[in-house]
């Protein structure tokens, strides 16, 4: 049975949409939510009012409560890269739709080096829309677990996801459950 086609939606705290697309969805819960976009998928960003289209294959996986990461996948489905983006857990925002809210702190791993990316944009974000302290502390934790699970070579870093598996994560120290976007 093929994979069943959903809508990404990657969300701003105060619920706008930052980016939509389509994608096939691998796992969803009771497993980690997985799903994989082929390239030449459009991605629109409607805060912006643009379209892009996708330039490489891309699997994503939702770990644990505060971070989502991306492998873009080259030829022949070798991971070229990760994005890592601090969020709150992925969520499912109707029928079709698989949504999560992006906290704007990102890590961009390549060639075995990890850099973390607009931690301005996160802190103007988190002063603007007043994310709560929680939300700032669960962002930084999730993204050093991250960091530690590609160290240690840990899924979703083992090459298991650019494949499509939804091997579950292991666990992480529980940091509560995490609060709605105050939409």
């Amino acid at each position: 049975m093929p994979p069943r086609t959903v809508t990404v939606e990657k969300r701003k705290w105060d619920g706008s949409v930052s980016a939509r697309w389509r994608a096939a969805l691998l796992s969803a819960p009771p497993g980690p939510w997985l799903w994989r976009t082929p390239a030449g998928t459009r991605r629109e960003h409607p805060r912006r009012g643009e379209t892009e289209t996708v330039a490489h294959d891309e699997v994503a996986a939702a770990c644990d409560e505060w971070w989502v990461v991306t492998a873009t996948l080259g030829p022949g489905g070798a991971v070229e890269g990760w994005t890592v983006d601090a969020a709150l857990p992925v969520e499912a925002a109707g029928a079709d739709v698989v949504a999560f809210v992006d906290l704007d702190l990102d890590l961009a791993v390549a060639g075995g080096r990890v850099r973390l990316e607009d931690e301005d944009d996160f802190h103007r974000r988190a002063r603007e829309m007043g994310y709560p302290e929680e939300v700032c502390s669960g962002a930084w934790g999730g993204l050093r677990d991250a960091v530690r699970r590609h160290a240690a070579g840990e899924w979703p870093f083992d090459g298991t996801v650019a494949g499509g598996s939804a091997r579950p994560a292991g666990p992480t120290p529980p940091a509560g459950p995490p609060p709605r976007s105050g939409r």
